[in-house]
């Protein structure tokens, strides 16, 4: 699991006041990453949440850390995974109903991140390409 919750959960634990404060810091969009990182750790230290700070720090690190990972693996699988979608499309002796059906249990066993990129290859005109070619399902 990739996503990340709205707010940071260290927010409950601080003043209406810190929050405010925690987001002026956050959007101001004329500083530097690492900037706003500084002005971030010293917020936590005089709003003693250092460690709640610091823990969801390494969780954000974390999940960008595995969905890099999950994307790289799913473009390592993008060609084959593109092919076998296309033959399906291309299988002239399927109804559009099986072949929606084919598209659809190949579809169900990829990742997330691989389905994105799938998407990425359909065309641009979808309702053009089914008038051309009714087996164009996805």
């Amino acid at each position: 699991d990739t996503t990340v919750d709205p707010l940071p959960s260290f927010l409950a634990n601080v003043t209406q006041e810190a929050r405010r404060e925690f987001f002026q810091i956050v959007s101001n969009e004329n500083s530097t990453k690492a900037d706003i990182k500084a002005a971030i750790a010293t917020w936590a230290t005089t709003n003693n949440v250092s460690d709640e700070v610091s823990a969801f720090e390494t969780e954000l690190k974390d999940k960008i850390a595995e969905h890099k990972a999950n994307v790289t693996e799913a473009i390592g699988e993008l060609q084959a995974a593109f092919n076998e979608l296309s033959a399906i499309e291309e299988d002239e002796s399927l109804t559009r109903a099986q072949t929606f059906e084919q598209i659809k249990a190949k579809l169900d066993t990829y990742s997330e991140q691989l389905k994105a990129l799938l998407f990425a290859t359909k065309p641009t005109d979808l309702a053009e390409a089914r008038m051309v070619d009714p087996a164009v399902a996805r």
